[in-house]
């Protein structure tokens, strides 16, 4: 009782109400916590970090948890900061020192209401539903990878999980963690449908997509109005095109937006991305998979193939999915994997999603 919680988020005060998923906010209020709330993103942008807050929620945790005093950590950590980035060059220091400098004046203290200890219930979620060849998966993320994402998985039973711990593949599509900060957005008119944007990203979270006019016709409005007539003759020409991004499974690398030759793809925020993309995702999904009308040898063919490896546990950018992703797609249907440990072990099987 009476620990220091800190959020790092975009939210107002006014705002927590409805964010906090109601467990959260009881025991926030049961156990008489201290409740900050700093938007460490928005200051590392400002001190030209970017993306990059770990010195910034540093500084925050050595302003709040009082485990030394909070002027010598600074300096501490400062020297620290040219020691670690020193032969990056000064700039670099300057932005790291700059964003220690600006934390502390982010941090936003928020008095938890005596209301919230009797928050009710939140909402029980829709299940997942899938088609028969993926009930397995889906019943293993209702039953199993739900309860552990909301930190509920000492409360299942030893019935619940499958005798000899077997677990189903295909998963991490239900995970839908939503962690980037900005994802691509893909200008079709300059698209030149290469698909090397499909070809670097480390999550399967960029693809391209062939459909008929029938279905074109049956699409959302935005998905038709981004869809452009597929190029490279032969049977592409019977087929309308689009990349598809999956804006909840982007991790927000960038590698698609560096790569791509045509500078098709720009960064917007993942906030109005989710809203607009949802739809586009879902019905890009019910399209069947034509990956064997193509030569599936070029980077172009490749990437119309189904990706074995998909939304995995990588790190943003991660250099070994988009290799292991390509194998899966050459070789898929009889392509095995024996794997030792390393981070083929992290992302191959990100418990509980594999």
């Amino acid at each position: 009782k009476g620990g220091v919680f800190v959020i790092n988020c975009t939210w107002q005060e006014s705002e927590l109400e409805t964010k906090l998923p109601a467990k959260m906010r009881r025991d926030l209020a049961q156990k008489g916590a201290k409740l900050f709330v700093v938007d460490a993103t928005k200051i590392g942008v400002k001190a030209g970090l970017g993306k990059r807050i770990n010195m910034i929620m540093q500084s925050v945790f050595f302003k709040l948890s009082g485990v030394m005093p909070f002027e010598a950590a600074i300096e501490l950590l400062k020297g620290s900061i040219k020691k670690m980035y020193g032969k990056k060059g000064d700039k670099v220091v300057q932005m790291n020192i700059d964003g220690v400098n600006m934390s502390c004046d982010g941090i936003v203290e928020v008095k938890v209401p005596a209301s919230w200890a009797d928050a009710g219930a939140d909402a029980a979620p829709a299940k997942f539903e899938a088609p028969p060849w993926l009930s397995k998966a889906a019943a293993f993320a209702n039953s199993i990878q739900r309860p552990c994402n909301n930190l509920d998985g000492n409360d299942l039973p030893v019935s619940t999980f499958e005798a000899g711990g077997r677990v189903p593949l295909g998963t991490s599509q239900y995970e839908k963690r939503g962690i980037a900060i900005n994802v691509p957005r893909v200008d079709m008119d300059k698209c030149t449908q290469c698909n090397k944007c499909s070809l670097i990203c480390p999550h399967a979270a960029v693809r391209p997509f062939l459909l008929s006019q029938k279905e074109l016709e049956a699409a959302p409005a935005d998905f038709r109005a981004g869809s452009r007539a597929a190029i490279g003759g032969g049977v592409l020409d019977n087929y309308q095109y689009r990349i598809q991004v999956s804006p909840l499974d982007c991790t927000g690398c960038e590698l698609c937006v560096r790569i791509c030759p045509a500078d098709a793809l720009k960064l917007e925020p993942a906030s109005k991305a989710i809203q607009a993309e949802k739809v586009n995702w879902d019905f890009a999904m019910t399209l069947p998979d034509r990956g064997d009308e193509v030569d599936k040898t070029t980077i172009k063919g490749s990437q119309f193939q189904k990706p074995y490896l998909e939304f995995s546990g990588a790190c943003e950018g991660c250099g070994e999915t988009p290799h292991v992703k390509l194998l899966t797609q050459l070789f898929g249907e009889r392509l095995v994997i024996a794997n030792a440990t390393g981070c083929s072990s992290i992302w191959g099987a990100s418990n509980p999603s594999f």
